[in-house]
């Protein structure tokens, strides 16, 4: 038997196009990294997206308004709670001088940083009104797409636990590990009309419902919400530090500061003080302690009179809910801040 039938030697010839589809393949990488995930625009092109939100806010409510009197930060829980236009009339101030700035999912982190950036025009506001939430703290959950889009070098080593650090740092290097909500975002946007701007309500709130009602449903399961609340929870002193250095910046630029926490259905508390009261009392022991700030619970819907048909879900309220609260809360301003806003602020 001859030495060809059994070893086939043109198959251990080199393939002479392997390195050309290597170099290929870099080039791609590398035009999807430098062109596209180091880009901005490629994180905000998709406004109704976790990171596209905050250019939204940027944009649309932020860059246009003047004489700014009153911001309010947070997740959507206080996004659905809290009429701007509501807040003013209760207050008697004029329209376009509170703001909403909440998103879905909003911490502290993503408050510090529009801070951060329009710091020169809320410097010239006199209330900051921030919302606090059990979840914002929650060391075990995983970074979001805003954190992994502005996260510093410094805080992916400090936000995180080990695993979730271990990745914001392979983000930090190869941006496209980190962009990879917003690439796949921009690729179906290529087939399917993106929505590169969303709408406002006729209060001056991003409109990220399609359709608000007066009433929710009478009973709802909770428990699902509270499991994904409390996952692997832990207080996060790096992310009670975000709250912390928004408090501090806000202060220094002689706003008053209140922290609000939104009520809930009485359902999801009844849950979470059988199954997590441990967890919940750090969350409340760590807030309580930020210094120089009015800090208000409202921790059950039906402290302030509101009815399981009040909330669309767990925590959302409808409009007859949102009214309830944006009344109570411009009541707890004037109570706290009785001159706030008497004199004009240079």
């Amino acid at each position: 038997m001859s030495r060809s039938s059994i070893f086939s030697f043109d198959t251990l010839k080199p393939d002479r196009k392997l390195p050309a589809r290597l170099l290929e393949s870099v080039a791609v990488l590398l035009v999807v990294e430098f062109g596209l995930a180091r880009q901005d625009w490629t994180w905000g092109w998709i406004a109704q997206s976790p990171s596209g939100i905050f250019d939204a806010i940027e944009t649309q409510l932020i860059e246009p308004a003047e004489g700014l009197q009153v911001v309010v930060m947070g997740s959507s829980r206080i996004q659905d709670g809290v009429s701007p236009r509501g807040l003013e009339k209760e207050l008697g101030l004029p329209e376009g001088s509170a703001i909403s700035l909440a998103m879905t999912s909003g911490r502290p982190f993503d408050a510090l940083m529009l801070y951060e950036r329009h710091r020169e025009k809320f410097s010239k506001a006199r209330v900051l009104v921030m919302e606090v939430a059990e979840f914002q703290f929650n060391g075990g959950f995983s970074p979001s797409e805003r954190e992994r889009r502005f996260a510093t070098l410094d805080q992916r080593l400090s936000l995180y636990d080990p695993q979730n650090t271990r990745s914001m740092l392979a983000g930090w290097v190869w941006r496209t590990y980190d962009a990879q909500g917003p690439l796949r975002r921009l690729i179906k946007s290529a087939v399917k009309k993106p929505v590169t701007k969303l709408a406002l309500t006729e209060d001056g709130r991003i409109n990220w419902r399609n359709k608000t009602l007066e009433e929710g449903p009478e009973t709802i399961d909770a428990a699902p919400s509270v499991h994904k609340m409390y996952h692997r929870f832990y207080m996060s002193q790096a992310r009670l530090e975000n709250l912390h250095k928004l408090v501090e910046l806000a202060r220094e630029d002689g706003l008053d500061v209140m922290l609000v926490q939104m009520p809930v259905r009485d359902s999801f508390v009844d849950i979470v003080e059988k199954k997590h009261a441990d967890d919940y009392a750090a969350f409340v022991a760590a807030t309580d302690k930020v210094p120089g700030v009015r800090l208000h619970r409202w921790v059950r819907g039906s402290e302030l009179g509101l009815k399981p048909t009040d909330y669309y879900d767990y925590g959302h309220v409808t409009n007859r809910g949102s009214r309830a609260i944006t009344t109570a809360l411009g009541q707890k301003i004037k109570a706290d801040f009785p001159g706030a806003f008497k004199a004009a602020k240079p």
